[in-house]
C-alpha cells in the first residue's frame, strides 16, 4: 500500500534575515555569518514564556545564557548580575540597534555571581519593546573590545507601524514546600505573584520613516523560602526573591533625511523600586533595640533606580560607493539605597526607622562614526570598514544621611542584662553596639568620589570571502 503526500516549503524568514553582530559587511544573512547566531524572537517568546523581564525570559531561551535572582546579597538582589558562556558580567557587550548600551552602576560586591563586575540592567528594557534578540555565540574582543570577550547581545526594538498591540499578563508562585523539603511551611499558599501590562503603538512618517512607542508596567510580589527553623539553629525568617515596581517608556524612530540620508533615534527611561529584607536580626543581640523591636526584625533594602539612554544618528552615502554612519548614544543609572524596618543601635530607643543611604551613578556618552564598502569585484567580495569612537564615563558616590553609618556610641551592650531593664553589667559578656543602619550601612561623605575618564579608539576591519564556501 502506498500513500502519496504533498509537502509545500514554507521560506523561513528567521534565516534570511540581515544580521549586523559579528560582521560590519551589509546584507550578510543568518545562513552566512562566520561565527553563530542565536535568534530570539521576543515578540512571540513572551506570550509564551510567562516570564516579564529579559534576564529571566533569555534564561529559558539562550543555552549559553545565565541569570539567577539573588536573595541577602545587597545590590545584586535588585540588578539581576547576568552572564554569557560562564564567564562575568562585564565581558559581554550588551547592544541596542547595533549601538553599545551603558552599564549599571552596581557593582557586584558581596558573594553573588560576578562578584567585582558591573554588568549591564537588561532589566531596563521592557520586553514588549523588543521585536527580537540576536546572540552571538562566540567571543568577539577583537571587534568589539575586551568587553565581549563572551560574546555579544544586540536588542533589536520594534519598528512596526499601523497597528496597536497590548498585553496583559498575571502569575503567581506555589509556596507551600513539598514535604521532603527542608523548607519552613509558610502561611500562604501562594507568592511571588506578578502582573504586567504594556502597549505598543507605530506611526508612520513620511514614505519610509516611523515613530514606535512603548510604554511598559510589571510588579513582582516577593516569594520567601526560609530554611526549616526545625532543623537548622541558624536561618533567615525571610529569604527569597524581592519585591519591585518597573516601569518604561521607550521609543525607536527612523526618517529620510534626502536622497542618501536617514536619521535614527532611539531610548527611553526605566524606573524601578526594589525591596528586599536582609538578614534576620535577633531580638537578644547587639544589633537589636529591645524597646524598638521586643522580638528581633528583619530589615529591608529598598532601592529606587532611574535608568535613561537616548541614542541619535544619521547614516548616508557618500558619493554611491561608501556607507556613513554618524552616531552618539547617552545612558546613566542611578542607584538609590533606602533603609527601612531597620535602626542604628548605638542610638538606642532614639534611633529612627528608616534611613537614606545614598548611592552611586553612571553616565556614559559615546560619539562614533564609521564608513564601509563593499567591493564585489575582489574574488568572491570584499568589505572594508574603519572608524572611531570616543566615550566618557563618569561615577559617583552620594553619601546617606549621618545616622544610616554614623556610630554614636560608646554604649556597652551586656546579653546578660537586655531582658531586665538594667544597666548594670553582668558578667563579662559585654560589648559595644554597632552603628549605623542594620542591613545595609550608608555611605560616608569619606566614601563620596565623582570621577571621569575618556576612551578614544579606532579601528580598520576587513572581511574577505575568497570563495562562496570560504
Amino acid at each position: 500500500h502506498r500513500t502519496t503526500y504533498d509537502a509545500a516549503m514554507i521560506p523561513n524568514n528567521i534565516l534570511g534575515t540581515a544580521e549586523i553582530v559579528g560582521t560590519r559587511r551589509p546584507g550578510r544573512t543568518q545562513t552566512e555569518t562566520a561565527v553563530g547566531v542565536d535568534i530570539i524572537d521576543v515578540s512571540k517568546l513572551a506570550n509564551s514564556s510567562g516570564q516579564i523581564d529579559v534576564n529571566q525570559l533569555l534564561q529559558y531561551a539562550a543555552p549559553s545564557f545565565n541569570s539567577n535572582k539573588q536573595s541577602g546579597a545587597d545590590g545584586a538582589d535588585h540588578i539581576d548580575p547576568a552572564t554569557l558562556r560562564g564567564l562575568g558580567p562585564d565581558q559581554t557587550l550588551v547592544l541596542i540597534n547595533g549601538k553599545r548600551r551603558h552599564q549599571s552602576s552596581l557593582v557586584n560586591i558581596f558573594g553573588t555571581r560576578g562578584r567585582g563586575n558591573t554588568g549591564t540592567d537588561l532589566n531596563a528594557i521592557p520586553v514588549s519593546a523588543i521585536d527580537h534578540i540576536e546572540i552571538l555565540r562566540d567571543g568577539a574582543s577583537a571587534q568589539y573590545g575586551s568587553d565581549a570577550i563572551a560574546g555579544v547581545i544586540n536588542v533589536i526594538l520594534k519598528s512596526n507601524t499601523g497597528e496597536f498591540t497590548g498585553n496583559v499578563s498575571a502569575g503567581m508562585n506555589m509556596a507551600q514546600p513539598p514535604s521532603n523539603y527542608n523548607v519552613a511551611k509558610t502561611d500562604t499558599m501562594f507568592d511571588g505573584q506578578t502582573w504586567q501590562f504594556n502597549a505598543n503603538q507605530g506611526v508612520k512618517i513620511g514614505k519610509d520613516g516611523y515613530v514606535n512607542f512603548n510604554l511598559d508596567y510589571g510588579r513582582k510580589n516577593r516569594t520567601n523560602r526560609p530554611a526549616d527553623p526545625s532543623k537548622y539553629d541558624i536561618y533567615r525568617k525571610q529569604y527569597g526573591d524581592a519585591a519591585s515596581d518597573n516601569g518604561s517608556f521607550y521609543i525607536n524612530s527612523q526618517f529620510s533625511a534626502g536622497d542618501n540620508a536617514e536619521v535614527y533615534a532611539f531610548g527611553g527611561y526605566n524606573y524601578r523600586f526594589t525591596d528586599a529584607y536582609a538578614w534576620t536580626r535577633s531580638a537578644d543581640e547587639e544589633r537589636n533595640v529591645i524597646s524598638i523591636y521586643p522580638k528581633g526584625f528583619d530589615p529591608k533594602i529598598q532601592s529606587v533606580i532611574n535608568d535613561k539612554s537616548m541614542s541619535l544618528g544619521v547614516r548616508s552615502q557618500l558619493g554611491s560607493e561608501w556607507n556613513m554612519d554618524v552616531n552618539n548614544t547617552f545612558g546613566s543609572n542611578d542607584f538609590h539605597f533606602i533603609v527601612n524596618n531597620t535602626l542604628n543601635a548605638s542610638l538606642l530607643d532614639k534611633s529612627p526607622t528608616r534611613f537614606d543611604a545614598g548611592g552611586f551613578s553612571l553616565a556614559e556618552n559615546t560619539s562614533a562614526i564609521n564608513f564601509s564598502k563593499m567591493f564585489d569585484e575582489v574574488l568572491s567580495g570584499l568589505n572594508i570598514a574603519f572608524g572611531s569612537e570616543f566615550r566618557i564615563n563618569n561615577y559617583k558616590i552620594y553619601a546617606g544621611e549621618e545616622g544610616s553609618w554614623k556610630n554614636y556610641g560608646p554604649v556597652i551592650f551586656s546579653v546578660d542584662s537586655v531582658f531586665e531593664n538594667d544597666t548594670t553589667f553582668v558578667g563579662l559578656d559585654t560589648t559595644l553596639r554597632p552603628g549605623g543602619a542594620q542591613g545595609f550601612p550608608g555611605f560616608q561623605p569619606s566614601n563620596e568620589v565623582n570621577v571621569s575618564r575618556t576612551n578614544l579608539a579606532a579601528y580598520l576591519d576587513a572581511e574577505l570571502d575568497v570563495t562562496d564556501n570560504l
